[in-house]
Formats: C-alpha cells, structure tokens, sequence
C-alpha cells in the first residue's frame, strides 16, 4: 500500500467520523485536554468488489464531551459502512473505543468528475426536553448574623421545546416551562437595613412560554434575511448586554462576513404565564447589533440601543458600545468591551457614562496534571463625582444583562460574584480564576473578587444591581473581596445526560460596609454567602 493510499484512507476516516459525531480531534492540544490517544491506525485491510476496505480503531471520547472540529478536504467523496459494536474488531484496537469500518470508493476514470456527498435536509419537526432541581441558599445579604434574612428554596421545574418547519421558508419554535417554587426556609417579614421591610413573594405554580416565535426565511432575498415575530430569546456571548426573552420583531440581515440584527421589542407585552399574572413591562427597547467574522477565530461587533423606561420614570438611556472576542489559538481566548451611555436618569438628569472589560483565559501545558487553565479579567464602571450637579457620570448596565461566561471550564458562572453580583456601575472589578478538569466529566473552577468604589456618593447607599442590601458607609471604597467555587459533574453515576452543577459563593465586606452601631462607634459587617445547586436531567 502506497503513502498516498494510506493518507487518502486517513483523510476519509476522519472526514466520516466528522460527519457521524463520533470522536475526532483537530490538533495535539486538544486530544491532550480530551485525554485521547491520537494514534489511529489500520488494524486490518481486504479488496472489496468496488475498492478497497480498511478498518480504523476511533479514539476514546468522555461521556458528554463534544467532539471538536476536523478540517475535511472539499473534494472527497466517499461511502460508508458502520459497525455500531462496542466490541473490538482487533486485538490492538486503541484503548476501549468503538470501531467503524469504511469503504473507500472505486478510482475515478481520467477526467471523471467526483460524486458529491449527500446532504441531509433539514428536519421539518424537532423536540426536545429535561427536567431540574435546582436548589438556592442565601445566608445574611444584610452582612449582619444578628438579623435573620436567610432563605432556603428549591425549584423543580420540567421545559419542553418543539421545532416545525413545515417549509424551507418558515419555522416555528416553542419552548415551555412548568415550575413550583418549594420554601425550604423564609422569613416572612425582614427588616432591610435602610428601615424598610420587606415581604416574602407568594409562589404559584408557573407554566410560562419563554420562547414563541415564528421565522420566516424567504428564498433568493439578497443579504440572506429572516424575520422573526415573537417571544424571542436575547443573549449575547457574555450575556454582558442582554439576557432576556423579549416580545420583539427581529430582522437578521447577512451580508457576505456580516450579520446585523435590527428589532424592536417590549418586555412582557404579553402576559404568556398560564398560572401566573405578569404585570406588562411597558418598557421599550430598539436595538441595532452588527457582528463581523471576516477575520477566522475573532468576531468584531458594534452596536446601538434605546431602553425608554419613561413609563417608570426612569428616563431614556441610549447605548453605543464596540467589542471583540476570539481564540486566536487553541491556548488562549480574549475578550474587550466597550461601552458609552447617554440620555437621562431616574432624576431627568443629563446621563453620561462608560464602562469597559478586558479578560483572557489561557490554558497552561497539557502536560500538567488537571488540564489547568488561568482567566484574569478587568471590568470598569464610571461613577458620579459630583451627585449636585445636572450630569449624571455613572454608568449603569442595559437593566437586561445576566454577567455569564465560561472561564476554562464548562460551566456557565456568574462572572461578577456569586453572591454580590453587581451591576457594572461605579465599580472596579478584580478577577482572577484557575479552571481545572479533575477528571474526564469533573469541572472545578476556582474564582477570586476584588471590589472597589470608583467615587463616593452620599446619594448612592446601595451596590447597584446586587442582592447585597446592606447600605455602604460612606467611609471608604474598599467594597471587598468574594471567593467563588463552581464544581460541574457530567454523566453522574454513568448516566447520560444527567448532570450536577454546585456553585457557592462567599463575601468578605471591606470597610464601605462598616456599619455604624452608635456614639461613634463602628463595627466590621459580617459575611455573606450564597450556594446554588442544580441536578438536571
């Protein structure tokens, strides 16, 4: 057998296995973090009436690990035939992975074009579904043990999704979930440190339609566009602008590396809770979003938005930001935002403000024990100098942001705190994280804080946007430090699919939190604390 032969056979086993789902990875540091043997060899060869035959041992895969991207040549063609066994075809079969035997196909005729590989359509009807538990304990958001505030609630929850195209042109999508919230402990009164009292929510059962839209995708439009209608679903990569199901009109234009999404949306238009009463948002959101991915590996985006929350008396902020993010290689990603807002505050104040954050994560050797990976980030909100004036200097997010990513591992985390979880507003951010793969389906990441005021304002006596309700001092910028841990199980006791996720987070209160207990005297607040836990199937 020829070198070219057998390079033909190599490049069509991986093109198959691509194509199948199963197991294959595009570079020596990605099998090294998958734990995989990259040595694939030909266990066994036969003339077949149409060509030649070989059998390939596949390389062994984590239950639950998604199989990287393979480069395959544009102009192979080629037929199959799969043999499902676990068992092994051959006695040096490559550790317990499956095998797959292909055939390659006949040799073309001088000048004989190759045949093209078929294409499956696309699916007219999908669905998909899962259950969860998910558990959450909150202990001392006031940061003081002498007042009770902890609570303990779970919420099972069951979600349905069901995709119909009944054309090329048109699809539609719902998503379902049905929850009880489940009180474990709850004070039904609790005295915030402010003086006002607040009241334990009533929890009903809900059946609530998150997503409900139809899109339609006309044929042979210039710029490829789509128009959807409906509840739709609004994140970003970070969820640093949005992370929310909107009632919008959505149009997606794709010219050539170009996508730009033009909408226009309000929260909660409709009430679609079948057990619950949703009050109507009344807030009104136009959005304008364009992504390049001209460049490989890195996507460029800039974007405008209008929030007119007028109906609340909170004026109307207007967004302009630019950012970028990528993976330049297989060691290292990074992401950049920038943000300005404008328009005017809660006070019909002049709002001007900024915020930005630049982090990467890079993957150390794979050569050292856990797969180990370092994320360090830098996150700046503006604050207001001078809080007599007319202009209003602090920046302050869209209101829909949820502040989620994966640093190294596979769980999504809240990328701010666990448990202060602020707003990006008159705040510096310190964050430094270690990611570590304790085994194949075993995720722990390991993430510190820092905090710290940009500005002291006397008219500002809360962390904007935290659970935090203690009130700041108005002594010291030194908001304080927080240790997150985010431990991720995957096919737990070897089941697929099912899964565990516990994320814990603990506030260490710096001196902006000193509370003042009388003639003088001032005491250090105490710790706060949050655990969620989900068991999802």
């Amino acid at each position: 057998m020829t070198k070219a032969e057998v390079s033909v056979m190599c490049s069509t086993a991986f093109a198959v296995v691509l194509s199948m789902g199963l197991p294959a990875l595009a570079d020596e540091h990605a099998a090294a973090k998958a734990g995989v043997d990259r040595s694939i060899e030909a266990h066994a060869a036969d003339t077949a009436e149409n060509g030649q035959t070989t059998q390939f041992a596949l390389p062994k895969k984590a239950p639950g690990e998604k199989a990287p991207a393979v480069a395959i040549p544009k102009d192979l063609s080629l037929e199959y035939i799969v043999d499902w066994s676990s068992e092994p075809h051959a006695a040096d079969t490559v550790g317990n992975g499956q095998t797959a035997q292909f055939a390659l196909p006949k040799k073309k005729a001088p000048g004989e074009k190759a045949p093209a590989m078929a294409t499956p359509k696309a699916l007219s009807f999908e669905y998909s579904y899962g259950s969860a538990l998910e558990t959450t304990y909150v202990g001392d958001l006031d940061l003081d043990t002498g007042l009770s505030d902890n609570s303990l609630i779970f919420l099972p929850s069951v979600s349905g999704a069901v995709t119909y195209r009944p054309t090329d042109w048109l699809e539609t999508f719902l998503e379902v979930t049905l929850e009880k919230p489940i009180v474990g402990h709850e004070e039904k009164f609790v005295l915030l440190p402010d003086g006002s009292i607040q009241r334990a929510d009533p929890k009903p059962y809900s059946l609530l339609f998150d997503q409900a839209f139809v899109r339609l995708k006309p044929p042979n439009v210039p710029a490829q566009a789509q128009l959807t209608v409906g509840r739709v679903a609004f994140e970003d990569d970070r969820l640093w602008l949005y992370s929310a199901a909107l009632d919008a009109v959505l149009l997606t234009l794709k010219p050539g590396d170009f996508q730009i999404d033009l909408s226009a949306s309000e929260e909660d238009m409709l009430d679609l809770d079948l057990f619950t009463t949703v009050p109507r948002g009344r807030i009104h959101n136009y959005f304008m979003y364009a992504e390049y991915r001209g460049v490989e590996d890195h996507k460029f985006n800039t974007y405008y938005f209008v929030r007119d929350r007028t109906a609340f008396g909170e004026g109307i902020q207007h967004y302009t930001g630019v950012r970028a993010h990528g993976r330049p290689s297989d060691i290292f990603r990074y992401w950049a935002d920038f943000a300005l807002v404008h328009g005017s505050d809660e006070e019909s104040r002049n709002l001007q403000g900024y915020g930005f954050e630049l982090g990467g994560t890079y993957w150390l050797p794979p050569d050292l024990p856990f797969d180990p990976s370092v994320t360090l980030s830098f996150a700046y909100g503006s604050g207001d100098g001078d809080p007599n004036d007319n202009t209003n200097e602090a920046y302050r997010q869209t209101g829909l942001q949820g502040n989620e990513m994966k640093f190294g591992g596979v769980t999504t985390l809240l990328s701010y705190g666990e448990t202060l979880d602020p707003e990006l507003s008159n705040i510096q951010i310190y964050t430094a994280g270690l990611s570590l793969r304790t085994s194949a389906t075993t995720y722990l990441d390991l993430v510190y804080h820092h905090y710290r005021l940009n500005e002291i304002d006397p008219n500002t006596s809360e962390i904007r946007g935290s659970p935090i309700t203690a009130q700041l001092s108005g002594l010291s910028k030194d908001v304080g430090d927080e240790l997150d841990i985010v431990l991720t199980i995957n096919s737990l006791f070897g089941v697929q699919g099912l899964g565990v996720e516990l994320r814990a987070g603990l506030f260490f209160p710096g001196d902006a939190f000193r509370r003042d207990v009388g003639g003088g005297v001032f005491s250090d607040a105490d710790k706060g604390i949050s655990v969620l836990a989900l068991i999802s199937y």
